[in-house]
């Protein structure tokens, strides 16, 4: 792949390079949104893939998981819903458009919905999602030169407002990829300037992207005041990882981890602290066409493909198969994987998520590898952020 094909896939992906020494505050100096009181076109449901006023998404339902023992047996684990949430999730999608055009428009074709069910469906057992439709650079369009990042940018603030307009709890924000990068400018830009917004932050969940702190220190980079979690007790902070086999690191000509001003920041969700650590995923057993195209390797849980065919529920687990460590060459950081394979039991020993393009790591999976962490570590961040109110 060439590097200016490299430059702007990892530019659609990532986050702004500006830094907080490097921003300045915009025209509106006290973080308040202008004309707040004006319809916006996200007070129209039908703009949102999942929003708790509707009757039904795909972040309350299709989300029980089957979980493959080692020897092969299954256990069907039920998802549960929080039926009265205390917090609001903000989720924003990664690139996944497969429109035509630069843009996307603001209809779910149904990518758009299978990944925001896959990442950020596990987290309604903790809140109420709230995941808007916006005019995202599609997947052609990273390569082209009319993508209006800041027209995607301008739909994911819009539907931000609209949703602190009706719900005064605490929230989070969620976002991989494409969609990590404008949350990365939404918390730099809207939300760490409102002292209230930062008060009812829960915590930044962020990967696949260009979250940066400089070394030896824990603001400064992509943020002003948000610190990186390090413990589950932590709120009013943010988690970022990407991912990449420990058997495919990256390398000088990767798309992610690459430090930029800073270093990249790395959490392990389930070990916050550090160190290698267990991680708790689940994966889709089947992925739409437009997303199966690029990926570079689909497998399921057993090794006997066939057997997949069994595997009842949209999403399967696969216990004590993968660890994970933040790990770091000096150039890149990243949450390295291991898979912890035994080719005389039924299970596959490989996982999901490489595409067909190289130095992508395991992005499609991001999240994914650890979504059960990802899930038990919103609770707790609640729990903490609710008992020091």
């Amino acid at each position: 792949m060439s590097r200016p094909v490299a430059v702007l896939l990892a530019l659609a992906a990532c986050s702004s390079p500006e830094t907080a020494e490097s921003r300045t505050q915009g025209p509106d100096d006290s973080g308040t949104a202008a004309d707040t009181a004006l319809p916006s076109a996200y007070d129209d449901l039908g703009l949102f893939v999942c929003h708790p006023d509707l009757p039904t998404d795909p972040c309350r339902e299709g989300l029980d998981v089957t979980a493959v023992a080692a020897d092969g047996t299954t256990t069907l684990v039920p998802h549960q819903v929080d039926p009265s949430p205390e917090a609001d999730c903000f989720y924003v999608y990664p690139t996944v458009s497969a429109d035509h055009g630069a843009n996307a428009d603001r209809i779910d074709d149904g990518p758009e919905g299978f990944m925001t069910q896959a990442q950020a469906g596990p987290y309604s057992s903790v809140c109420a999602v709230h995941a808007p439709m916006y005019r995202q650079i599609t997947i052609t369009g990273l390569l082209d030169p009319a993508a209006d990042a800041d027209l995607a940018y301008g739909d994911v603030l819009e539907a931000f407002e609209a949703t602190i307009a009706t719900t005064e709890r605490p929230f989070f924000v969620i976002g991989h990829s494409q969609g990590t990068g404008h949350l990365v400018r939404l918390l730099a830009e809207r939300i760490e300037t409102d002292e209230g917004l930062r008060e009812r932050l829960v915590a930044a969940h962020l990967f696949g992207g260009q979250v940066e702190v400089p070394d030896g220190a824990t603001v400064g980079g992509s943020f002003a005041t948000l610190p990186p979690c390090t413990s589950p007790s932590d709120t009013s902070c943010v988690v970022h990882h990407v991912t990449y086999r420990q058997d495919d690191p990256p390398t000088t000509s990767s798309l992610f981890g690459r430090t930029g001003t800073h270093p990249v920041l790395c959490t392990h969700p389930g070990a916050l602290s550090g160190g290698p650590a267990p991680l708790r995923g689940r994966f889709p057993i089947h992925t739409p066409p437009e997303v199966a195209s690029i990926v570079g390797n689909e497998v399921g849980p057993y090794a006997d493909r066939a057997r997949n065919a069994d595997i009842p529920t949209a999403f399967y687990s696969v216990p004590g198969l993968l660890d994970g460590a933040c790990t770091t060459d000096g150039t890149s950081t990243w949450l390295e994987i291991t898979v912890n394979a035994d080719p005389e039991d039924p299970r596959a020993d490989q996982v999901q998520g490489d595409l067909i393009l190289p130095g992508w790591g395991l992005h499609l999976v991001d999240m994914a590898v650890a979504s059960d962490d990802l899930v038990d570590l919103a609770q707790a961040q609640l729990e903490a952020h609710l008992d020091a109110r």
